[in-house]
């Protein structure tokens, strides 16, 4: 019998001697063809010269180097003792078999252990082995490398309980986007796929409507870029904002959130002000012309008290009446981190813009507020102006077509006279006349602490003695920029 070992790609032949049993009804000599008395050496250095029977026509074995004649003792030993147990390791891809091959003209060898036992060890590396029997064939080497492979793959079960998923996690959410859009039955925007790795993604005008706002929505929950987000008139509806507020309570690294023109209305306004107050990170937020009415300002001034990250915050454009002063006024009262405020184009006059105008006096970190295009009106105006006595961090106001006349203007110019932060004031467009105007330029040339470098008086008729006071005051303050022109006839 011949034992032949194959090891790793290289796959030496490694070669046993031994005295083949003779076949029945045949005798010693005929079977050996020529005996030799004794056992054969299993292993040998010098050439030497063996028949293996008549069927091996005289076959010479092949000598053997000292090494593969010391691996073919181990082999021949291994197999008079019925089991191959050394410790093999998987290297460079290798992997210990043996195969048994029956020579020719020789008699049926004894059947083989059909699963030897392997020892058990802790260690990961050691390979299963498997014995293959063939009977007059040579071996298969499709059949040996199937197991190799097999091997291979139980050598890796028992790794892979220990290895994280190798699979990259898509931070961007292009995947996400993708099958949101078929499934949302929208067409993918490629703006978006083409900018989803910058810091400012600008969507404005793109018609996105309630179900692309919803694909966009669940792509951005997991990406990590983009820090500025313009989603402004793309027709979100209240079910698109309610989608991007769900966004917003899982992504943390949107700061600039555009929003405006896009009919927000009560219902994507309470979602979105309930996710201000679990999101920090947005520090600036859009919503000029959504929709808001004045139920939202409800919504609108919890999340003031209790957001102090947010900065910035436009609601103009809104519709937002006297009742939305009400609520907004003591709200800003308690606030702690806005600093810049556009309340433009809204209705907010009587009561709510006095109640109002006290949470501007007690606030301490705004510093830019534009009531611009409201009805404040005189009581209004003189509320504002006790609100620059006692406000100390104001820097910009306007409060440009407010409907102020001379006795609000003269009210107005009482508190002025004391402020010292105000850095910027614009009080054009309203009815107050010259001798309004005159009397606010005079409060800031009597107060010693002033520290107005721009005064708006746009589009009010002035006469000669504004103007004469105006121009002795550039004089002093050269710094100081008055402007002022009567209004196209």
């Amino acid at each position: 019998m011949k034992g032949r070992a194959l090891l790793g790609p290289h796959r030496p032949v490694l070669t046993c001697s031994r005295r083949a049993r003779p076949e029945r009804g045949r005798e010693d000599g005929a079977a050996r063809g020529g005996p030799r008395p004794g056992r054969a050496r299993p292993g040998f250095s010098g050439p030497q010269r063996a028949t293996a029977g008549p069927g091996a026509s005289g076959q010479e074995l092949r000598p053997l180097p000292g090494e593969l004649g010391r691996a073919s003792l181990v082999c021949w030993f291994s197999l008079l003792s019925g089991l191959f147990s050394p410790n093999v390791t998987h290297k460079a891809g290798g992997i210990l078999k043996i195969q048994l091959q029956q020579s020719p003209g020789c008699g049926r060898m004894e059947e083989a252990p059909e699963e030897p036992t392997v020892p058990e060890d802790d260690s990961r590396t050691h390979l299963p082995l498997k014995y293959f029997l063939v009977q007059g064939k040579e071996e298969d080497p499709g059949e040996l490398r199937g197991c190799q492979e097999e091997a291979n793959e139980s050598d890796s079960e028992g790794a892979s309980d220990l290895e994280e998923p190798r699979g990259l996690f898509d931070l961007s959410g292009r995947s996400q986007y993708l099958a949101a859009c078929e499934a949302y039955g929208v067409v993918p925007i490629s703006s978006f796929l083409h900018h989803m790795h910058d810091s400012e993604l600008m969507l404005k005008h793109r018609g996105l409507g309630p179900q692309g706002a919803q694909a966009l929505a669940l792509a951005l929950m997991n990406n990590t870029s983009i820090v500025r987000l313009n989603l402004s008139d793309n027709w979100l509806n209240e079910e698109g904002t309610v989608a991007i507020a769900g966004m917003l309570k899982e992504n943390c690294f949107i700061a600039d959130l555009d929003l405006s023109d896009n009919k927000v209305g009560v219902k994507g306004a309470k979602a979105l002000c309930a996710a201000l107050m679990e999101n920090t990170s947005v520090r600036r937020l859009r919503l000029s012309g959504s929709d808001l009415g004045t139920h939202a300002t409800k919504d609108v001034a919890d999340a003031l008290m209790v957001n102090t990250k947010m900065e910035l915050l436009d609601l103009s454009h809104n519709l937002l009446d006297e009742e939305a002063g009400e609520r907004l006024g003591p709200a800003l009262a308690e606030n702690i981190g806005i600093k810049e405020l556009n309340l433009s184009w809204n209705h907010l006059r009587g009561s709510g813009a006095v109640i109002f105008a006290r949470g501007i006096g007690l606030n301490t970190y705004l510093r830019v507020l534009d009531l611009s295009y409201n009805g404040f009106g005189d009581e209004g105006a003189a509320a504002m102006g006790e609100a620059l006595r006692v406000n100390g961090v104001l820097e910009e106001l306007n409060m440009n077509n407010n409907r102020i006349s001379l006795p609000g203007a003269l009210r107005f110019s009482e508190g002025l006279s004391e402020n010292r932060t105000l850095r910027s004031l614009s009080m054009g467009r309203n009815p107050m006349r010259s001798e309004g105007c005159l009397s606010i330029l005079r409060a800031v040339q009597m107060n010693p602490y002033s520290g107005l470098m721009v005064l708006d008086f746009s589009d009010i008729h002035l006469n000669k003695d504004f103007e004469d006071l105006a121009c002795s005051m550039k004089e002093v303050s050269p710094q100081l920029c008055i402007k002022h022109g009567n209004p196209r006839a």
